[in-house]
């Protein structure tokens, strides 16, 4: 990770997966009308290469909701400012390995194709907020730095 990266663990809760079991056909129909789109590991490469908005990706599972309130509040608090994305760590295990995600929930924000951030376990929404807005300030301020902006 480069050096902008801010790290965040919460524990407040554990790390323990909240959601519920879910039928796959109830999952996809329920995944349909989701305003966080999963995406593949070919359709992550080109977002991250793309955008120029920071991306948060969500990994987690198909089985295991517990964050989807949280994200939706994040969509609602960075409207515009932030393209969230899913991914579906037991259907991609190659984006599991190569992110080393260990614990699920975990989100990793992404600035220029770069990872500047990243939450580890189910943390409260404000928390969340809180540390994408320092993880985007941080790169922001990093790259300014880099350009003899600052």
């Amino acid at each position: 990770m480069p050096s902008a990266a801010l790290i965040a663990v919460h524990n407040g809760g554990g790390n323990r997966v909240e959601g519920m079991a879910m039928s796959s056909q109830r999952y996809r129909e329920r995944a349909e009308q989701e305003t966080i789109p999963y995406v593949s590991p070919s359709i992550l490469e080109t977002i991250l290469s793309q955008s120029a908005l920071p991306i948060l990706v969500s990994f987690q599972t198909s089985w295991a909701e517990g964050i989807i309130p949280r994200l939706r509040e994040i969509v609602e608090a960075f409207a515009g400012e932030v393209q969230p994305v899913r991914v579906d760590v037991t259907a991609h295990p190659s984006l599991r390995e190569r992110f080393k995600i260990r614990v699920i929930p975990t989100l990793l924000v992404f600035q220029h194709g770069l990872p500047v951030g990243f939450i580890v376990g189910l943390a409260p929404s404000r928390f969340i907020i809180e540390t994408l807005r320092k993880a985007i300030g941080a790169a922001s301020r990093e790259r300014r730095r880099r350009h003899g902006r600052d």
